[in-house]
């Protein structure tokens, strides 16, 4: 190895890092990426420490790195963190529409928030509109603005029933779907699962489905007991589509239903129909994974999953 290899390598990696945030500011209007890049030790090797929005950043700058650098060399980005302000706020209006790009991108719904959701965590303010991170941990844009400053929320133990998630799941029955709902007024499948268990079991689940399916470690493809999770990949309702089991005979489940545009109880095995991929979350991986979160103001995310970039 030459003297100019690492001179180099650390020049390219911070052409792709300074791509990257290029990337993401074009595509959502507002990028926060306060990184560094140092040489790891004796010269071989890339290290970056500092905040992302959201951890999907990170491990974009990982990728982007590990084709930056020479073949084999490491990248450690385990010092890059998420930002934190601590600054939290009650919301004004309900429900609170979240845009998942700055609106000036355009309003692409990400979620709606209700009183229940709790305050959000202010994460920074830019042309008249506030990136917050919500107590589920989505990140977006609001527009209202923001109520007063308060302290940190907590979340606490559960209380309720399994009974009381799919009594709280088919209050929501013939509600109107929409992509980013979460209302009465409209609600999509990952939302009804989550407003569910937390008016049902006072239980916290991330807002979208593929980070519900990763936070809940599936044990197996078919569910067994009322209050399980249940996800299918089928062609009518896209991949990663989720609701709440029903035992009885036959066992149900309710699911706010992309391709009848609405929410609907449906037999197992008409939910499961023509899927190319089935799991199944047992209501204990659930109840454990909120186990892990209490005390926290905000959920830990798993490493996989979708977020919302910034």
């Amino acid at each position: 190895m030459t003297s100019r290899i690492p001179e180099k390598a650390l020049t390219a990696a911070e052409r792709a890092l300074a791509e990257l945030r290029r990337d993401l500011e074009g595509a959502y209007g507002w990028t926060h990426v306060d990184v560094a890049l140092t040489l790891g030790s004796h010269d071989v090797g890339i290290s970056a420490r500092g905040t992302v929005v959201v951890p999907r950043v990170a491990r974009r700058l990982h990728a982007a790195l590990i084709d930056a650098v020479p073949e084999g060399w490491p990248v450690d980005v385990s010092e890059v963190r998420p930002l934190t302000t601590g600054e939290w706020h009650t919301l004004v209006e309900a429900p609170t529409p979240l845009w998942q790009h700055h609106p000036s991108r355009g309003r692409r719904l990400a979620s709606e928030l209700l009183p229940e959701d709790g305050p959000v965590e202010l994460l920074a303010r830019h042309r008249e509109a506030c990136l917050v991170r919500g107590v589920d941990a989505t990140v977006g844009w609001v527009e209202s603005g923001l109520g007063a400053p308060g302290p940190a929320p907590v979340i606490e133990p559960t209380s309720g029933t399994a009974d009381g998630v799919v009594a709280a799941a088919r209050a929501f029955l013939d509600a109107p779907y929409r992509l980013g709902g979460a209302t009465e007024s409209s609600i999509d499948c990952s939302a009804l699962v989550q407003r569910a268990y937390l008016r049902g079991l006072a239980l916290r689940l991330p807002r979208h489905s593929t980070d519900q399916l990763a936070a809940t470690v599936t044990l197996g493809h078919v569910p067994e007991q009322t209050g399980d999770l249940v996800f299918a990949w089928t062609a009518r309702e896209g991949p990663c589509h989720v609701g709440i089991a029903i035992e009885g005979a036959p066992m149900t489940v309710i699911h706010a239903s992309h391709s009848r545009r609405r929410v609907v109880e449906d037999p197992l095995e008409r939910f499961l129909e023509g899927a190319e991929r089935t799991e199944a979350s047992p209501l204990g991986r659930v109840l454990e994974f909120h186990a892990k979160n209490l005390g926290r103001p905000s959920l830990i995310l798993p490493d996989e999953g979708s977020e919302v970039d910034g």
